[in-house]
């Protein structure tokens, strides 16, 4: 099984996991998987933000925390370092994986 990343901000916990329609929200919302990766290096805050917000599911009210409180985070690499293993393990989800867990599970199919 495959830990879910859990980014803290301000002693709050968000712990992000994958699923297919995840990958495609993020895919489509910064322009690709490898667009993603590259706002991460260049820490694009806005970007992280977003991420850790769909990642973790989150209502109005905690992505408007979270979009404000990554410009207060000081140490940097503690946001940066779970969304990148998120990105990671969203790149690798295949149809059929069950909440990213790496399971290796397929959707049954009729012939």
């Amino acid at each position: 099984m495959i830990d879910k990343p859990v980014v803290t901000i301000e002693d709050r916990e968000f712990t992000l996991t994958t699923s297919r329609d995840k990958k495609k929200l993020l895919n489509r919302q910064l322009g690709g998987l490898i667009a993603a990766v590259n706002k991460l290096a260049a820490v694009d805050l806005d970007a992280i933000a977003q991420i850790i917000s769909i990642g973790a599911d989150l209502g109005a009210k905690d992505r408007e925390f979270v979009a404000d409180a990554v410009y207060d985070v000081e140490d940097l690499a503690s946001i940066v370092t779970p969304v990148r293993e998120y990105l990671g393990q969203l790149m690798s989800l295949r149809k059929g994986d069950e909440g990213g867990e790496g399971n290796g599970k397929k959707a049954s199919t009729s012939k």
